[in-house]
């Protein structure tokens, strides 16, 4: 945080759009004082110099991306060389120009072998680079099987988890670490808790904020000069898995969508942030798409109440 100060206070994501009460989580005590790290430092999640190594020796096929960034051969549904895959849905047409995107999305902890992956994310294109943002449940990353709030930033070519490179997010709040394990978690068809997701262009200085929560808490922030690109060409949302050469891993519940939202795993109140700086809250140039609809499948529709807005139905129980 040296040389920098980011004081700029952003408007909230769903400012005048009618609240109602939901099982919305909130981050709790997150530590053992209660409160959080002291006055002037921020949360780094303790990482060792292995660590560090270990992730940084990582192929590139491990690391997430978008589903246009997918190279595939063959006809569709033949196994991906990167062994991702998705079931999003996305953003259509060219020359598109977008500030921002947001989501309200559920909390899952789907099943995954230890060297695999599996998230649920916003993923916002910038040209060559993009960042993402959601819930990962990555035994490679945490060393565990929770599920846990990740960004992954490219930028040029550098690409890294969280703040483990300096192109990475650069965390503002001492009471909201990166990493963090989220508690309770969605229980299919009986109980349902989701929390806020926003990836927003500042319009004042340029750079990328990181908003969590119903309140839109700001979380950190990338800088606009370490993108090649100055706004989104293309945004994304839903599941993303990496099979790590086995069998492929849950998505969402591990089951595939019914289209009703107690029973799916689901992102809902998404937004985008036009060229304009206005939000569209409708998001009608959207396609839903799966790359393999063996493992996995999508839905989206939008809600008849305007307050959850165009919501995405996602998940399966992989095993391809």
């Amino acid at each position: 945080m040296k040389n920098h100060t980011y004081h700029y206070k952003m408007r909230p994501i769903w400012k005048g759009m009618r609240e109602r009460k939901t099982n919305n989580t909130v981050f709790g005590h997150l530590w053992e004082n209660g409160v959080g790290c002291p006055i002037g430092t921020v949360p780094i999640r303790r990482v060792t110099k292995e660590d560090i190594l270990a992730l940084n020796s990582l192929d590139d096929k491990y690391k997430p991306h978008g589903s246009w960034n997918t190279s595939t051969s063959g006809p569709k549904n033949v196994l991906h060389p990167d062994q991702h895959y998705h079931a999003v849905g996305r953003t259509k047409g060219k020359g598109m120009r977008y500030n921002g995107a947001t989501m309200d999305l559920c909390i899952t902890a789907p099943q995954v072998k230890p060297t695999q992956h599996s998230a649920s994310r916003i993923h916002f294109q910038m040209g060559d680079d993009f960042i993402q943002a959601g819930i990962t449940v990555n035994p490679v990353l945490y060393k565990d099987h929770n599920p846990r709030i990740y960004v992954f930033t490219k930028a040029g070519e550098k690409s890294c988890f969280n703040n483990h490179c300096d192109v990475g997010m650069i965390s503002v709040r001492q009471d909201l670490p990166l990493g963090m394990a989220l508690s309770p978690v969605s229980i299919r068809a009986m109980e349902a808790y989701s929390t806020t997701f926003g990836l927003i262009k500042d319009q004042a200085s340029g750079n990328w904020w990181l908003l969590l929560g119903r309140k839109s808490e700001q979380i950190g922030v990338w800088p606009e000069q370490i993108f090649g690109q100055t706004f989104g060409d293309k945004v994304e949302w839903g599941g993303e898995v990496f099979r790590a050469w086995l069998p492929s891993p849950q998505m969402g519940f591990g089951y595939f969508p019914t289209g009703k939202r107690l029973e799916d795993a689901y992102i809902k109140r998404i937004s985008i942030l036009d060229g304009n700086f206005q939000y569209d809250r409708q998001v009608n140039n959207i396609e839903a798409v799966s790359d393999n609809t063996r493992g996995y499948g999508v839905k989206q529709k939008i809600d008849k109440d305007i307050e959850t807005g165009r919501v995405i139905y996602y998940g399966g129980p992989g095993n391809v």
